[in-house]
């Protein structure tokens, strides 16, 4: 990422989230950042990977029929409702996984993917870490150096990290992706038989932490990572990306909203 002559640190009293960065997507460059090379838990924020390495190995059209991994593995783990024995898309898969960030999703795609590519009957282990390969492989070509995924889903385990600069790099290359992007901007995803709330609050105009422009991109939270957030907006041909983690309560939409004015506000001084 090419830095910013801006003084990175600016007002970081502001900021709750440990960990936050903001870029100039169309540049790459960095607007602001607050310990962003620091080892954060990513929480469901690594559903950003696991959407784009899905979506490279997967038609939008592939038919997915689901198994036990979509039952609870958590108590109070988020979940989109799917049932074991039912098929579904892999859109409607990845609408579940993108919009109500359900682990259930993420597990049966891990699963549908290391099943049709290595055999049927792979156990739930197996399945996980060949998927989790695929995510780390793919993090890898976006150009994240410091992270580590054992999982689909980001629920907590220490050997699954990253830091606010790959997450970052991850995510621009996510958003490239047309069918992810048109995803994560939707309120709601409704088709015949589901129906989905996205959790993002930036991108709901009856919600106070509204965002005007805000593109998406996705929540995340556990107790150990805090509550996290990427998000990514657009104004007056301008893109800006911002990332926070560890972040608290209703703060990590302040905390979004201060990132992304901080990058709207340093890319139209830049332009001048």
């Amino acid at each position: 990422m090419k830095r910013s002559t801006f003084p990175h640190q600016t007002n970081d009293t502001t900021i709750v989230a440990k960990s936050a960065l903001v870029i100039d997507e169309k540049s790459g460059q960095v607007l602001y950042e607050k310990k962003s090379q620091m080892r954060v838990f990513p929480a469901s924020a690594t559903k950003v990977l696991t959407g784009l390495a899905a979506t490279s190995l997967c038609k939008l059209n592939e038919k997915i029929t689901v198994g036990e991994e979509v039952l609870a593995e958590t108590k109070g783990e988020s979940l989109a409702g799917l049932t074991p024995g039912d098929t579904y898309l892999f859109a409607e898969l990845l609408a579940a996984l993108m919009i109500p960030s359900g682990n259930d999703a993420a597990r049966a795609l891990a699963m549908h993917v290391a099943r049709r590519d290595l055999r049927k009957d792979i156990s739930y282990d197996a399945g996980i870490r060949y998927f989790t390969w695929a995510m780390n492989e793919a993090a890898s070509r976006a150009g994240a150096v410091s992270s580590q995924f054992v999982n689909p889903h980001g629920l907590h385990d220490t050997r699954h990290f990253t830091t606010a600069q790959d997450m970052m790099q991850i995510t621009k290359e996510a958003r490239k992706n047309l069918v992810l992007c048109n995803v994560v901007r939707r309120p709601v995803w409704t088709s015949p038989r589901l129906h989905f709330v996205n959790r993002n609050e930036l991108i709901h105009p009856e919600s106070p932490f509204f965002y005007q422009g805000a593109e998406g991109f996705k929540t995340g939270y556990t107790k150990k990572a805090g509550r996290c957030l990427i998000s990514a907006a657009s104004r007056n041909n301008e893109q800006i990306l911002a990332a926070a983690f560890g972040s608290k309560d209703h703060h990590i939409w302040s905390d979004a909203h201060t990132l992304l004015n901080m990058g709207f506000k340093r890319t139209s001084a830049k332009a001048v």
